[in-house]
């Protein structure tokens, strides 16, 4: 297997002889559709070497664009065109960019694979010497230039919190008057009931699990998303068959559902080196890691929590948290269990009202003595994602209870 990262977005009509030509290729996505503007400049987010892109793939003037807007070079850009594209010249000149490639593609298959598997020869030597900083290496730099804000809430120890961290802080915002987009991951999924989801579907309006759409290759635009509490639901219905695999790809389309959010909310839990998720970091603008500081979860979650550290050692973009925080907890020596360095705080909420809450089918901001406990925190988490500004700037609306 050769780690060369590639991604591929083209038409059908190639598909046949990329996969051959690709076999023994690291693809981390592969996509044979038409796909939007976003969801390339999505793609050129991600710490890809080699993008193989249809000349036929979107509409020509966004394709050009696209293109032009390319300025890493340290990524090559194969593009497939055929003899007879009325695109052809236009192409051509882009082509004179040093990372830009064209492949033409004619009705015999034989020529198609060797122009591919030439255009790939040039780094496979460099590839073979970096072996081991094929995928591990991630970089900060994001082309991405849309104000949309992505974040991630993840576990680094055993049921730390992140789930209710992330589904509050969405509901934070949106009283904010944001509009934030929850994701979690779609295997064990939680919100839907955690949230009473189904009981605001009617006979006109269903609840669209998009993550099951996406699975079943219906990715189109005019898939209504369930809106409620002025928060996109980008989330699993566990009604439906079982999702249980999930690639770079699937997370990217689902992201792409999330365009007309202010912030994308990502639930991680315990899956940051999941295929779909670690491959994405690049594009997350920041991670808030969530620890349970009970000492027999974190000599549990120890190699965890270690392999973390090196991660973010490298990565001003990661915040922790400690969750279930007492004060009690500074007299026992936490240091010699773990040299991670808290950001933040979260004490100890009140179980009587998260059950309240739950059964109401609300966050645990709607029981005034959680909301207390919690809003200092969001603060906090708010001023690191928009530190340039002031948190009055950004939240121009003073908070309002659940059902005032």
């Amino acid at each position: 297997m050769n780690y060369l990262v590639i991604a591929v977005i083209s038409t059908d009509k190639h598909k046949e002889s990329i996969k051959e030509s690709l076999k023994d290729y690291n693809v981390i996505i592969e996509s044979y559709s038409n796909k939007s503007y976003q969801f390339m400049q999505s793609v050129l987010s991600i710490d890809i070497k080699y993008l193989i892109l249809s000349a036929d793939i979107c509409q020509k003037d966004k394709l050009f664009k696209i293109i032009e807007n390319i300025t890493r070079k340290d990524m090559q850009v194969i593009i497939i065109v055929e003899s007879k594209n009325d695109k052809l010249n236009r192409i051509k000149n882009l082509s004179r960019k040093n990372n830009v490639k064209l492949c033409y593609f004619t009705k015999e298959k034989s020529k198609n694979l060797n122009q591919l598997k030439e255009a790939l020869k040039d780094k496979k030597e460099e590839q073979t010497k970096n072996v081991k900083k094929g995928q591990k290496n991630i970089k900060n730099k994001i082309s991405r230039k849309s104000s949309r804000k992505i974040i991630a809430f993840l576990n680094l120890t055993e049921k730390a919190g992140s789930t209710l961290i992330a589904s509050s802080y969405a509901d934070y915002l949106a009283k904010k008057s944001l509009t934030p987009a929850l994701i979690e991951m779609p295997f064990k999924p939680d919100c839907f009931y955690q949230f009473g989801l189904e009981l605001f579907e009617s006979d006109k309006k269903k609840f669209a699990s998009i993550p099951h759409k996406i699975k079943e290759s219906s990715n189109k635009d005019d898939i209504e998303k369930f809106f409620l509490r002025n928060i996109i639901w980008l989330v699993s219905d566990p009604r439906l068959p079982k999702i249980d695999n999930w690639s770079v790809n699937e997370m990217l389309q689902l992201l792409e559902h999330a365009n007309s959010a202010d912030v994308v909310i990502l639930d991680i839990g315990r899956y940051m080196y999941h295929e779909s998720i670690f491959n994405l970091l690049p594009m997350i603008d920041k991670i808030f890691a969530v620890i349970e500081p009970r000492p027999v979860n974190i000599i549990n979650s120890i190699g965890t929590i270690n392999k973390f550290m090196k991660y973010q050692k490298y990565n001003s973009r990661v915040k922790v948290i400690f969750n279930k925080w007492e004060d009690t907890l500074k007299n026992y020596s936490l240091r010699d269990l773990v040299r991670l360095k808290p950001d933040m705080y979260i004490p100890n909420l009140s179980k009587e009202c998260l059950y309240k809450s739950e059964y109401n089918c609300l966050s645990a901001l709607s029981e005034k003595e959680n909301r207390n406990k919690l809003v200092k925190t969001f603060q906090d988490i708010s001023g690191y994602i928009w530190p340039q500004l002031s948190y009055k700037t950004v939240f121009n609306s003073s908070y309002v209870a659940e059902g005032s």
